[in-house]
């Protein structure tokens, strides 16, 4: 492994430090919090967990967060437990710079899965590794244009993908992925629809109408006018994913504020 290499893989465990529960106030004090909010994932009418997500910006890098917990799922199934990710953007044109992946599977808590993937100009480096076992370094080329990343069951990468999507005026487009853990390129088709009412957390929500698909599985997402996905559909798999409310909702735990509080004025005496 290179030293560059080495030091972008040093860079993805800090990253994913800050931004684990255990973060210290101050340390978030310094990034601007977009968004912070959950999916419900369900299969049929079995809840299998949450998604729990924050969206931070810095002055030139957008970074999100993502955790996975699927304890709704059976044991036997072969989902992993937890699925953790951490996603670093350059904020003017949204290039990806670094994708990293910590899996635990359900049935050895003692193991886990790594997966870290580095940028450049034209190619993508992928390194994995699996507890007590050495890591491997794959390469991929990259198709030119803007570059998207969908990992399976990190449904925030979704959200990036169709709200870019719909900040245009394109009823339909072909657009190239990346999927890390199967080291390759795919292609979607999106297709803009009507703006439709559906039902979200018991709510009548109004929202822009999305069909994904790679001419294998059909996908349709539903977003709100920010570009946020409020709901998902994968009709072939009985698979559902619904927003859960924001951070500072009410009901919703309170946000944390970026901003840095001014200490309190000495007492008179």
């Amino acid at each position: 492994m290179s030293r560059s290499f080495r030091a972008s893989l040093r860079v993805a465990f800090l990253v994913s430090c800050l931004f684990a529960p255990s973060a210290r106030a101050s340390v978030l004090d310094t990034y601007a919090v977009k968004q912070q909010a959950s999916f419900e994932i369900y299969k049929g009418t079995t809840r299998l967990g949450t998604e729990k997500f924050r969206i931070y910006a810095t002055h030139d890098t957008l970074i999100t967060a993502s955790t996975v917990r699927l304890d709704g799922a059976s044991p036997a199934s072969t989902l992993p437990f937890e699925k953790r990710t951490t996603f670093l953007q350059r904020a003017y044109d949204s290039y990806p710079l670094l994708f990293q992946i910590v899996e635990q599977p359900r049935t050895d808590t003692t193991t886990t899965f790594a997966l870290n993937c580095i940028f450049r100009d034209t190619v993508a480096v992928i390194y994995k590794e699996s507890t007590g076992r050495g890591g491997v370094g794959t390469t991929v080329a990259l198709p030119p244009g803007r570059l998207y990343i969908l990992e399976p069951g990190i449904y925030l990468q979704v959200q990036l993908l169709l709200a870019d999507f719909l900040a245009g005026s394109q009823e339909k487009r072909r657009q190239s992925v990346l999927i890390p853990t199967a080291e390759q390129v795919v292609d979607l088709w999106l297709t803009r629809g009507p703006v439709e009412p559906v039902v979200v957390r018991g709510r009548r929500v109004d929202a822009q109408r999305v069909e994904l698909t790679d001419k294998l599985t059909n996908l349709v997402a539903w977003m709100d006018a920010a570009g946020r996905l409020v709901k998902l559909e994968a009709p072939g798999q009985g698979l559902r994913v619904e927003r859960g409310p924001e951070i500072g909702e009410k009901g919703a735990a309170p946000a944390r504020s970026s901003a840095k509080r001014k200490p309190a004025p000495p007492k008179k005496r």
